[in-house]
């Protein structure tokens, strides 16, 4: 209830500069930890190095610049467009990467919300991206192709590090899939091809297909190691 009238310019004063700071801090920790995995080699080597106690004294200068230089444009609708744009492609990379993850029945995903569903993340990402086109079609198209060739960079540019990518996730899916979906009792003389079983005690020292087998992809290979006491069972 508005006892004084100051009270409204002091509240919105108040929530202004506590979004504010909040996306500040938020943006330059996420540019210091893209920095420390250096993910733009040398780009963003700089911000790693200017940082004291645990503070990203560089990445907030380069967020605040960042900033200033949006706020410059001095249009408030127009600036208003710019962020709900880039917010609302944010939320379609959460929600494509839940639909992601529910499509290949990732063991280390359990949402725990009622009424989370691959419908639900669908229906997400339509309209996330609806929305962006219905806010200003040309910005949410210049939004889509800078992501676009930022994941391109980041594929291009990412370290041999092991992350879990969600493309090898999505791979063992499908080929899972239509192992699957393979019925012995549909074989046909004109699809055969031939398999052996080599039992060696040492496989990498046998070569058993010739190069020229193996790149043309015309096999399926598989190595399984068996203990001494596994094959005598196995004998049994």
């Amino acid at each position: 209830i508005n006892f004084w009238r100051p009270f409204v310019a002091i509240g919105i004063f108040a929530a202004t500069l506590s979004a504010s700071l909040s996306n500040l801090i938020g943006a330059s920790r996420v540019l210091e930890a893209v920095s420390k995995d250096n993910l733009f080699g040398k780009l963003l080597q700089p911000i790693n190095r200017f940082s004291r106690a645990g503070n990203p004294i560089a990445a907030v200068i380069v967020t605040w610049f960042t900033v200033q230089c949006i706020i410059l444009i001095n249009k408030l609708n127009l600036i208003a467009q710019i962020t709900s744009v880039f917010f609302l492609l944010s939320y379609f990379a959460i929600n494509l990467a839940c639909l992601s993850l529910t499509l290949t029945s990732a063991p280390n995903f359990r949402p725990s919300f009622k009424y989370f569903s691959g419908k639900t993340t669908s229906i997400g990402m339509i309209g996330c991206i609806v929305m962006m086109f219905v806010i200003n079609p040309l910005y949410a198209a210049i939004t889509i192709i800078m992501c676009l060739l930022l994941v391109i960079a980041l594929h291009i540019r990412s370290p041999p590090v092991r992350w879990g990518s969600i493309s090898q996730a999505l791979i063992f899916h499908q080929v899972r899939k239509y192992l699957l979906l393979l019925d012995s009792r549909k074989d046909h003389v004109k699809y055969w091809r031939p398999q052996f079983l080599l039992m060696v005690s040492n496989p990498r020292s046998y070569v058993v297909f010739p190069e020229k087998y193996l790149k043309e992809g015309r096999k399926l290979g598989a190595e399984v190691s068996v203990s001494e006491r596994q094959a005598k069972f196995m004998a049994k």
